[in-house]
């Protein structure tokens, strides 16, 4: 094993201590305040609007070093949040603050907001569903994406199931 190799392992350990930031940017239909089991607002709308403390808003999760900022009360219009100066102050400060940021975003499609956030942050990962994404729909999304500017990191096959064959249950 060389001293590179060595570097990289020591830099992943040292990353992977580091503390997460899991922004619930869904404005449409948030969902993770009810799979943490916390209250929706105040969150990440009221950090933005009315200037109030990620330290204050952000939620403690069971998860050792994720903390969880909710999506906040309703907006009018949630494609143009996320261009508001406001918000990429914010994401500025939390990407010094949080080794990583995550955001949780509605789906790709007929509304402008993933868009806009995929704008505002480094990179995106598609999230494609098992069995319900069309494979061509899938490029044809990562292709906008590119279009628009957005760095794509990758993709997730969400919700894929291993089925197990009759003739193996047969023979066991």
């Amino acid at each position: 094993m060389g001293p590179g190799r060595r570097r990289w392992r020591w830099g992943f350990r040292r990353r992977s201590r580091s503390r997460c930031l899991l922004v619930d940017g869904n404005l449409r239909g948030p969902a993770l305040h009810t799979k943490f089991h916390v209250e929706r607002a105040p969150g990440l709308t009221e950090v933005v609007r009315d200037g109030a403390g990620v330290a204050r808003v952000a939620h403690a999760t069971a998860v050792p070093r994720l903390t969880l900022l909710t999506s906040g009360s309703e907006v009018r219009s949630p494609q143009s949040f996320f261009q508001l100066p406001a918000f990429r102050e914010h994401l500025q400060a939390w990407t010094r603050d949080y080794a990583y940021v995550v955001f949780d975003s509605v789906s790709f499609g007929p509304v402008a907001d993933p868009l806009s956030l995929g704008q505002a942050v480094s990179g995106a990962v598609m999230v494609v569903e098992a069995g319900r994404t069309v494979r061509e729909v899938a490029a044809e999304t990562a292709e906008e994406m590119r279009r628009a500017g957005i760095r794509l990191l990758g993709a997730v096959l969400n919700r894929r199931r291993f089925y197990v064959p009759d003739w193996i249950y047969r023979r066991v």
